[in-house]
């Protein structure tokens, strides 16, 4: 919902009161506001962008009334109806790998003081799912391995796009696409292996030692 916030003023060299003083009021919703005064005057009338009254004579007590607030033209610190756009960027001006998969809303919450509505309404966007592309990268660039049957050369590793997995060795003689190779079947030496994606490539190798340190 969409509020306008109405200031009403009364000229300091002429005895007025205006009830209430400040009002606000729900876009679309009805609007009433009091000015009397005790003292006699050439006329009073309300000055106003909607509902305005002409100057009258004789009367103490004038109203101004709105049936509809309608118009933005009222001084009035909320939105107008419309599209509002909220832009997200990155301080780092990079992207964060961590935020891959964050989901994000942005919140607008509106403030009209004391005589606004409490607490203060908040309308929240749809969430936005956040998807950071980033190339492979391996903790360490080497990984010493003893052969053992419950031992794996485990050349897993994040990015995305999800990465494709080649290994190269003088001791192997098929290719290999799999991300994980059981040590036990392995002769010693060292192993590469490329993890690659659309952003890049890393490699690690596996230096495999067999039981004896050989």
């Amino acid at each position: 919902p969409f509020h306008n916030f109405v200031s009403l003023r009364a000229q300091a060299e002429c005895p007025v009161q205006l009830n209430p003083q400040r009002v606000v009021v729900r876009y679309g919703g009805s609007v009433a506001a009091n000015c009397n005064t005790s003292v006699l005057h050439k006329g009073m009338g309300w000055e106003a962008s909607q509902g305005g009254v002409p100057m009258t004579k004789n009367q103490s007590l004038i109203t101004w009334r709105l049936k509809t607030i309608s118009s933005s033209e009222l001084k009035s610190s909320a939105l107008s109806p419309g599209n509002y756009t909220c832009t997200a960027t990155n301080a780092l001006g990079r992207d964060n790998r961590a935020d891959d998969g964050a989901q994000y809303r942005c919140e607008a919450e509106l403030d009209l003081g004391a005589e606004g509505p409490q607490p203060h309404p908040t309308i929240s966007s749809k969430p936005l799912n956040v998807e950071v592309y980033y190339k492979p990268q391996h903790s360490s660039s080497t990984e010493t391995i003893i052969k053992d049957d419950k031992v794996m050369l485990d050349c897993t590793v994040k990015a995305n796009p999800a990465p494709t997995y080649t290994w190269r060795s003088d001791h192997l003689e098929e290719k290999i696409s799999s991300s994980e190779l059981k040590s036990s079947a392995l002769s010693p030496g060292n192993y590469t292996c490329t993890a690659t994606n659309a952003l890049g490539r890393d490699s690690k190798v596996f230096i495999v030692k067999s039981t004896g340190g050989l």
